[in-house]
């Protein structure tokens, strides 16, 4: 009976039907002010209802206009803000003097920071009713954030015109030292790597990379470098992360340091105290040819000062932090590793 009833509606008593159910939804809405879950409900269900008024096409512009306005009050509630820019806009071009469409589209532009576009509405607005306190209100409101996110976009561009000449004098200090290097580690390789480094199919890669949050190589007041480094135990699957290593420090002293030559084990992984500073090896990798993954591990001596591995012709620092690969001197382990490196 009910579907008889509409039918034997004419358009415009059909769209205006359901822009009644559809404000009975809203309302609805608006009352459910302790229930998210049910406003919501009903906030779709006022969108579908002034959509099917919509649907009518009874081409009376001001049912039409309404129904838009209305449906993007329900949809400004929803967060659907581009939406509601869009019925406004239709709104607008159907009954020019539709006020609400002009403070809804406005509000819609604050909310994701359209500020130019949001006093443009309110300016649009106001030449209907200029007393119209909403709209005043809500356009000295954006003039205020528009000032406020041209000054912080200037900010941040005049910090990121500082990083940039950072970077450019950082590179100029690096390629003054000879050391090559590469913004990213080749996929293939990194991914051969892992496996490498713990021996497993599966390796997290995680296991090898710590976290540097985005810190590179830094050149201190007397122009001397330090580098991110990081030690890479692939018999263990451990790491360490050096923050700051000297360029004109050698691992040694490092190695000494964490593997003290005690009695007893300083980490908990060495349960057979094997990880002692005399004890212990270092390895670069050295890619020959990414294409067929052939790496050559490169020993390194430890005893020579950091800068004076990097200018090795073999040793490329990808994305600005060296890895070195620590392992335990004639170990069956480091004959397993160079093992699996040569296949």
């Amino acid at each position: 009976m009910q579907k008889a009833f509409e039918e034997d509606l004419d358009p415009v008593a059909r769209a205006d039907y359901h822009k009644t159910h559809g404000n009975d939804a809203y309302k609805k809405a608006l009352a459910a002010t302790n229930n998210i879950k049910l406003r919501k409900s009903h906030l779709k269900k006022a969108v579908e209802c002034y959509t099917e008024g919509l649907r009518e096409q009874c081409r009376d512009a001001h049912v039409d206009s309404t129904l838009l306005s209305n449906r993007a009050a329900a949809n400004l509630m929803l967060g659907n803000c581009r939406q509601v820019i869009g019925d406004c806009s239709q709104a607008v071009m159907l009954n020019r003097k539709n006020k609400k469409a002009y403070f809804r589209a406005a509000k819609a532009c604050h909310r994701i920071s359209k500020y130019d576009m949001c006093v443009s509405w309110c300016d649009r607005g106001l030449l209907l009713e200029s007393d119209n306190q909403e709209l005043n209100n809500l356009r000295q409101q954006a003039t205020r954030d528009a000032a406020a996110q041209a000054k912080e976009e200037r900010r941040r561009a005049a910090l990121e015109r500082k990083r940039a000449a950072a970077r450019a004098k950082l590179d100029k200090a690096v390629t003054a030292r000879g050391v090559r290097t590469a913004r990213t580690r080749p996929t293939e390789w990194w991914d051969a790597a892992a496996k490498r480094h713990t021996g497993e199919d599966d390796a997290d890669q995680s296991a090898m990379v710590h976290e540097t949050d985005g810190k590179g190589p830094a050149v201190d007041d007397d122009g001397v470098m330090h580098w991110p480094v990081l030690l890479a135990y692939p018999e263990h699957a451990q790491t360490d992360f050096i923050e700051s290593f000297c360029e004109l420090d050698s691992l040694r002293p490092h190695l000494e340091h964490m593997f003290p030559d005690q009695a007893e084990p300083v980490v908990p992984w060495d349960v057979h105290n094997k990880y002692k500073a005399s004890n212990l090896v270092a390895y670069y990798e050295h890619i020959v040819d990414i294409s067929r993954n052939e790496v050559k591990m490169i020993p390194v001596d430890l005893d020579m000062p950091l800068l004076q591995i990097l200018q090795q012709p073999t040793h490329v620092v990808y994305a600005s932090m060296p890895i070195f690969i620590v392992l335990v001197r004639g170990s069956p382990e480091e004959a397993e590793f160079l093992k699996r490196v040569k296949k």
